[in-house]
């Protein structure tokens, strides 16, 4: 069950009509009021729609059919930075299992040892501890000679 009209669907106290109302009757009063703030409204859910089913054609002929008078002030900032970076908004439409969840992970460990080894007093000592605990840090290899069997170079 989708937990959004569950909570659009239950009737509340408000205090600014005076009365028991949904959440969406509220939604649809105000958007009632002005016509840029219904299609602003309906654009938004438009595009949120089509990034959450990953449906690029229709979120790229969306964002290029707005125009700046149709949309309020704020969305249409938002409409220029979409286009400025469609490329990576493609990206993460067509690539939906690629995220940052294992650089947030390293830096969350990072930060948990530097909470915890608040001492060190040399950098270096503490990026190497990193490195080991990640295990980026390769030794140093010894040169090793092949067995020359008794044969003169």
């Amino acid at each position: 069950m989708d937990t959004s009209k569950t909570i659009f669907s239950k009737y509340r106290w408000n205090k600014s009509f005076k009365a028991y109302k949904r959440s969406s009757d509220i939604v649809e009063f105000m958007l009632s009021k002005d016509d840029i703030l219904r299609h602003s409204y309906e654009l938004v859910q438009g595009l949120r729609k089509d990034l959450r089913l990953c449906n690029w054609p229709k979120f790229i002929n969306r964002l290029n059919s707005v125009s700046k008078k149709s949309v309020s002030k704020g969305v249409w900032k938002v409409v220029k930075y979409y286009r400025k970076h469609q490329r990576m908004l493609r990206n993460t439409i067509y690539y939906p299992a690629f995220n940052n969840g294992a650089i947030e992970g390293i830096n969350n460990k990072i930060k948990l040892i530097k909470r915890i080894s608040f001492g060190y007093r040399n950098f270096n000592n503490f990026k190497a501890r990193i490195m080991m605990i990640f295990s980026l840090y390769k030794g140093e290899k010894k040169k090793t000679t092949k067995p020359n069997n008794g044969l003169a170079a």
